[in-house]
Formats: structure tokens, sequence, C-alpha cells
């Protein structure tokens, strides 16, 4: 009976169960539009039990490597560099998505009929905004500024930010605790490093079990998705969703790149190791839900330092989302080109940096207030906000996974780069949750 169950295990841990899944997902969600409706709450339920594992891990890793980072005595060189990472990266992918903008002129030339579908889009939402006593009002948010970015990153209550699971500013009270803890040389700080260190390997245990029920969920979770797209909208605005997946395609590429050269491990070890993160990242549309399997492949399976990517990652899922910066560069380029504002070559170089600040703003705002931080982007331009908001709305279903994977495939190689080239690499045998 054991043998049996462990070798059903290994169906459901092998890269055939997890496609297979996925592509059962999407065909119910094109095909059977009621039983994808069905599903919706299965769906939710492994999402949220995933969230459930991830904010202790995020926590716990925080905690542990800034702790650990303030008693080496490299505090100062890695906030440097991790700065220089990020903010390379993300105007990168801001100036990829501008650049790809201007080539594909995704917002020119568009039919009569495409124009039509986004007229009758934007109209519907509207009407349902200015409905009195409509309950969803308030449902499309027109933007907020930085300000509110730094104001929310310091909790009033931490204890109900992470309640509301705000992962922004929970990550900034784990990294004070982790600061006063590295400070303090005494058995008692040692013993609470010690608890955390303990509380993350447990949670990457539970994380470890959830991993079988991965083809399902990711079944439930792209039924779900797929069944949420409006085709209409979907086809009038199909060149822009295009070039969102070249541009995504193209970083993916180079995010493998950075990581071949700062592991030295073969292009197929390193998709090996990190499958489960880009998987999950790619059918939840949430980066921390692949957290916790892109820590395990970047140190288990890749060997790159453990507390270097333990504090990179959580940092780097709320501040260095490069799917945020390449969207809202080639959406600000569309908008423009839609509504026929000639932009200079000054006001391209001045969509990129907004481009990457909306795009760390957006990460810590919950559901649609993230797409309102396009903004921060139109209004120096005077370009129509709103009209941005209605239209990416409606094709996020479709951009958002990708964009997720970018997010997570460019935390991965921000890492890598952090954590330099790994000493040693643990053998297949360490493997203890590959897909």
């Amino acid at each position: 009976m054991n043998r049996l169950m462990a070798r059903f295990g290994q169906v459901l841990l092998h890269p055939a169960a997890v496609f297979a899944g996925i592509a059962l997902g999407v065909y119910i969600g094109l095909y059977h539009r009621p039983l994808a409706q069905v599903l919706h709450n299965p769906s939710r339920l492994y999402l949220i039990f995933l969230q459930m594992c991830v904010l202790p891990i995020m926590i716990a890793a925080v905690i542990i490597s800034v702790g650990r980072l303030m008693r080496s005595g490299r505090a100062n060189a890695f906030i440097l560099g991790v700065t220089g990472v990020f903010a390379g990266g993300m105007l990168l992918a801001a100036a990829l998505g501008v650049g790809l903008g201007l080539i594909g002129r995704t917002g020119s030339d568009l039919g009569r009929d495409s124009k039509v579908l986004m007229g009758q889009e934007i109209a519907s939402v509207e009407i349902a905004r200015n409905a009195p006593g409509d309950p969803g009002e308030d449902a499309m948010p027109t933007g907020t500024g930085v300000s509110d970015f730094l104001y929310n990153m310091i909790p009033e209550n931490v204890f109900k930010a992470v309640s509301e699971g705000r992962n922004l500013p929970v990550l900034f009270f784990c990294i004070i605790i982790g600061v006063a803890l590295g400070s303090v040389r005494s058995s008692s700080s040692d013993v609470a490093l010690a608890v955390a260190d303990a509380v993350y390997e447990a949670m990457l245990k539970v994380i470890g079990w959830t991993i079988y029920a991965l083809p399902f969920g990711l079944c439930f979770l792209f039924a779900d998705q797929i069944a949420q797209i409006g085709t209409g909208i979907f086809v009038a605005l199909i060149k822009l969703i295009l070039y969102l997946y070249a541009g995504s395609l193209a970083l993916l590429v180079l995010y493998f790149i950075v990581l071949r050269i700062r592991s030295g491990l073969s292009f197929g070890t390193i998709f090996r190791s990190i499958r489960q993160a880009l998987v999950v990242g790619f059918g939840t549309s949430n980066g921390f839900a692949s957290l916790p399997f892109a820590l395990e492949g970047l140190h288990k399976q890749m060997g790159f330092e453990k507390d270097t990517v333990d504090l990179v990652i959580p940092l780097g899922t709320t501040l260095n989302p490069h799917g945020n910066a390449i969207c809202f560069g080639m959406v600000a380029v569309f908008i423009a080109q839609l509504y026929e504002v000639s932009l200079s070559p000054a006001h391209l170089l001045t969509i990129i940096p907004l481009a990457a600040l909306a795009g760390v703003v957006a990460s810590s705002a919950p559901g649609l207030a993230s797409v309102a931080m396009l903004a921060l982007v139109l209004d120096p331009f005077q370009l129509p906000t709103l009209v941005a908001i209605i239209l990416v709305s409606a094709i996020n279903p479709v951009i958002d996974p990708i964009l997720t994977v970018v997010n997570v495939a460019g935390n991965c190689a921000s890492a890598a780069i952090m954590a330099g080239r790994p000493a040693n690499v643990p053998g297949k045998g360490e493997n203890t949750t590959a897909a």
C-alpha cells in the first residue's frame, strides 16, 4: 500500500501531470463555463491555503536573513548592491515596454471594430460606476500616489496588517525586527533566530505537501481564470497582448542567461529548479504564492547562498516587479498612440522611470488598485487614466499570468546576481520538491 501511494505521489509530481492539469483547466474554462464557475471556490481554497503558508515563510526568512546580515557586517554593501540590481532591472523592463510599444505601434492603426469594442467596454464600466446605489461604485480606483505607498509601508497595527494580508507593511516590520535581533548579541536573540529558522523549515515542509495537489489546484485556477476572459475586448486588444507576451518572453530569456552565467548550470537544470515557482506564478497570478518554491529552487537545487536568497526573493516580490514595469511602460505608449498624442524623446525618457516607480507602488496595492497606479505614469502627460485602467483590467486575466512569471523569474535572476556563484551545487538526491 505504501509503495502504491509513493508511486501515485511520483505521478502527481511529474511535469506531465502538472501540464495536463493546466490543459484540462484551459479546456474547461473555454468550453464548460458552468463547470468552471463551480470550480471557482475550490480554486480559491487552494490559493488561500498557499497564501496561508507563504506569510510565515516570508516573515521567518526575512527576519533570519536580516539578522544574520547585520551580524556579518555586510549590511551597507548589501543595501547598495540590492538597490542597484533592483533599480537596473526595473528600468530595463520599463524601457523594453516603451520600446516595444513604439516598434509595434500597439495603439495605432486599430480597426473600427476594435475601437467600437473598446468604447463599449469603457461605457459599460462608466455606467456601472455611476449607477445610483451600486455597491461596486468605488471598485474602479483612479490611483494613489507615492506618499500613500510610503504611508502604507509602516503598519499602525502589525497584527491587523498580517490579518489583512498586506505584505509591504509586514515586510517592513520584519526588516526592523531582523535588524534589532542582529544588533543584539545575546543568547535570547540567538534563540529567537533559531525559532524563526525552525518555523521556516516547518512551513517549507507544509508547502511540500501542497505540491501533491498542484495538478488539481492549477486545473481549478486555470478554469476559473479562462472563464472570466471576455473574448470581444481580447480581440480588440490582441496586438497589445501579443507584444506584452513577446516582451515578457524576451525578459525570461535574459533571466535564464543570467542564471546560467551565475550558477554554471545548464538551462535544463535551471528550468527544472525553478519550474514549480514559474508554474505556480502563472497559475495563481500571485508572486507571493510562488515565493517558497523560488526559495527552495535557488538554494537547495541550484546551490545559491541561503541567507541572500531568503532576503532578496521576499524583498524583490514587493520591490522588484519587472512584469509591472514592462506593462506600465507599454500601456503608456499604447494610450498615447490611441489618443494620437505625440511623445518626444524627452517624454519617453520620463515614462521609463515613472513606469518603474509605478510598478513598485502597484506591487503593494490590492486588486484593481494596482492597475490604478497607471495614474503615476499617465497623469504627467494628461492622458486619460480611467480609460487605461478599464482596458487593462479587462485583459488582466490574460496578461497577469505571464507578468507574474516575469516577476518571479526576474527576482530569481536578481537573487543570483546578489548571491554570486554557488560554491557547491547539491546533488539530485536533495531535490525533495521537484515537480
